[in-house]
């Protein structure tokens, strides 16, 4: 009991440890951020009518402009803003086949929000029907449209648009089950490939374009520990550092120092604003590859949470070893463990990721049915990032007091499944990771305890120990197979 009294004491000091160290440089205020933007207006010659193409604005801002079959008009731009990483907007892709834009939600040609692309998108490509997709529950029930530009047709030929104030996307209801990709209602044909035919900037080319200017700049955002957003130029060299000089981007956060060197990398090019002496409004394409690295090598955008709580109960039977025949003995109870990562190690390229250690304080309840014990102690484990693909390995030690007024030493050995789904969410990763996250999953264990008093004494029990809901629905191969990030 000394020990868990111990655990008790000590473990603020680590939460307190792990905040301390997860600093990062701020983005800088956007009531902070003044410049002249170049004018929007100007006059595009518009499409034939059914079609759609791209072009730019004055200040260099890209718009699909868009002639439906009924003649309406709208300048739609294909930009949205996303969670992660903090102040990255992605550009939104129209597929031609379902004749919408699409990621994450699904639009219309003139950029209203129609619902959930779903089980549709990239993240959930994997996923085996209805029992291992998402749960309709858990989809969003609120979307924003697309952002759009007034647009006031001109008289006379050729036919032309001027363009007005841009008008932010309205916020609507759409509904929770995904839009079925075999729905599709003829809208519009688009002429010409956007962006990947616009010519890129390199970054000294588009820092000699004025301030609050659109470019299409060639490089990658990175963000290092404990330093600004920057945006580079590295090649294939893909082990150092962007120089300290390099342009800085001033209203995205830095990366969050967690004890180590790391840097996030973001593949280029894409779509930024010039501010100052480097650029704002950054926007990503939907495919742009991300990765977290430590200063020698790249490693997976997966970012357990401060800490990771573990509940379980567990089942088991064995036998009491004194002095005279042994005597047989069911084992019941539950517990859980609080968990910080310790370290990582390993090969990023590998599969599961690199491998993690745990550490933190464990306490649980036990019953061999004539006594009743309390125990707790030091947890350590061992598993890997994304998929700890040999099963997690874990050790427990401790000591406990029971009902009988004996006091005993223990140790867990358990192996098994270890799944974190909140590893998978896209509102939490290296830039913002969570406070706690649930862990679950099944193990079986074997657990050894001796006691001297009032008689010498020791247990050996072998048996599964589970958290309940990692049996409960939604049911997921994922979830079984202990994938944290797919």
């Amino acid at each position: 009991m000394d020990t868990a009294r111990r655990w008790v004491a000590v473990l603020p000091f680590i939460v307190s440890c792990q905040t301390a160290t997860s600093t990062k440089v701020r983005a800088v205020p956007p009531d902070s951020i003044h410049m002249a933007v170049p004018p929007v207006s100007r006059v595009l010659p518009l499409p034939p009518r059914g079609e759609m193409r791209p072009d730019t604005l004055g200040d260099g801002t890209p718009v699909w402009v868009v002639r439906g079959l009924d003649d309406a008009v709208s300048l739609v731009v294909p930009f949205l803003a996303k969670p992660y990483p903090a102040g990255l907007a992605v550009v939104v892709p129209w597929v031609s086949d379902q004749e919408s834009f699409r990621h994450r939600f699904v639009w219309n040609a003139h950029g209203r929000v129609l619902g959930n692309e779903g089980w549709g998108d990239e993240r959930y490509q994997y996923c085996f029907g209805e029992s291992d997709c998402p749960s309709v529950a858990s989809l969003p029930t609120r979307a924003q449209d697309l952002d759009t530009y007034a647009a006031r047709r001109l008289e006379g030929s050729p036919e032309r648009v001027e363009v007005g104030e841009r008008i932010p996307g309205r916020l609507r209801d759409i509904p929770q089950r995904p839009i079925d990709r075999s729905h599709r209602r003829r809208s519009v044909v688009a002429q010409g490939l956007w962006p990947e035919e616009w010519p890129r900037l390199s970054i000294p080319a588009a820092l000699t374009r004025p301030e609050g200017t659109m470019v299409f700049v060639d490089g990658d955002v990175e963000l290092s520990s404990g330093d600004a957003a920057r945006i580079c130029w590295r090649g294939f060299d893909r082990d150092h550092l962007c120089p300290p000089a390099s342009p800085r981007i001033y209203d995205m956060d830095g990366l969050r120092s967690r004890g180590r060197q790391s840097v996030m990398r973001i593949r280029g090019p894409f779509y930024a604003r010039r501010f100052r002496d480097g650029f704002i409004q950054v926007v990503a394409r939907t495919n742009a590859g991300r990765s977290v690295d430590d200063v020698a090598g790249p490693h997976e955008l997966v970012a357990p949470a401060t800490l990771e709580l573990a509940p379980w109960i567990f089942v088991a039977g064995g036998a009491r070893m004194v002095d005279g025949p042994n005597r047989a003995i069911p084992s019941l109870g539950g517990g859980g463990d609080v968990t910080f990562g310790f370290a990582t190690f390993g090969r990023p390229e590998a599969y599961g990721g690199r491998f993690e250690i745990r550490l933190g304080p464990w306490g649980a309840m036990e019953t061999t049915l004539d006594r009743v014990r309390g125990e707790g102690g030091l947890a350590f484990s061992l598993g890997q990032v994304r998929h700890a693909r040999w099963g997690t390995f874990a050790v427990r030690a401790g000591g406990g007091h029971g009902s009988d007024g004996s006091s005993h030493l223990v140790g867990v050995f358990t192996w098994g499944v270890r799944y974190v789904p909140g590893r998978d969410d896209p509102e939490h990763d290296a830039l913002n990771p969570r406070t706690f996250a649930l862990a679950s999953g099944a193990r079986l264990f074997a657990a050894v305890r001796t006691t001297d008093e009032p008689a010498h004494a020791s247990e050996l029990v072998f048996g599964l120990e589970f958290e309940p809901t990692w049996f409960l629905p939604p049911y997921s191969l994922f979830k079984w197979g202990g994938v944290n990030q797919r």
